[in-house]
């Protein structure tokens, strides 16, 4: 669920906050299966070409205790891209990851970061920069690719990777 509380054009000014929920239907035996609730905020401001954004996300365990899992976390992103032209973009971002509690079960001593709730990590906060680029061949298209790598000692099974996505407006 997402409200958009603040979409002031004239000033490029962007406000929401959102909840969902995350049913664990998936295999414990792959790291799946947790419930999990999430709440976030949003707020992006544009300053002719430049653009800023910042996220903030509370992820709660919500359910039974699974052999691993089950952590309440906080992710925190900062963004910026700068519109060269119509049709490119680069774009840089900075990414925190902190465990705020560990459940009740036998968590490892270390994060999954945003790729799964492993439980533990409560005092291996993770820190990742990423840069990279987006190109909109169309009005209402645009490829993004980024590269991501930690910044803290601990990258919590993050390591370095390069994500691809498209994106559609309409």
């Amino acid at each position: 669920i997402k409200w958009a509380f603040l979409q002031n054009w004239e000033t490029d000014m962007h406000a929401a906050i959102g909840a969902g929920y995350e049913v664990g239907i998936g295999d414990e035996e792959v790291l799946q299966g947790d419930d999990e609730a999430r709440f976030w905020a949003s707020f992006n401001k544009g300053f002719d070409r430049l653009h800023l954004g910042a996220t903030g996300n509370y992820l709660l365990a919500v359910g039974s205790e699974d052999a691993l899992g089950d952590s309440d976390r906080v992710f925190l992103h900062g963004h910026a891209d700068y519109w060269v032209n119509q049709y490119f973009s680069p774009v840089v971002e900075l990414n925190y990851y902190k465990t705020v509690s560990e459940g009740n079960n036998k968590p490892l001593p270390i994060t999954g970061v945003d790729v799964a709730n492993l439980g533990g990590g409560k005092d291996n906060d993770v820190l990742t920069a990423g840069y990279g680029f987006e190109l909109r061949p169309a009005d209402a298209f645009g490829v993004r690719v980024a590269h991501e790598s930690p910044l803290s000692d601990n990258d919590g099974l993050f390591g370095h990777r390069w994500t691809v996505s498209a994106t559609w407006s309409f």
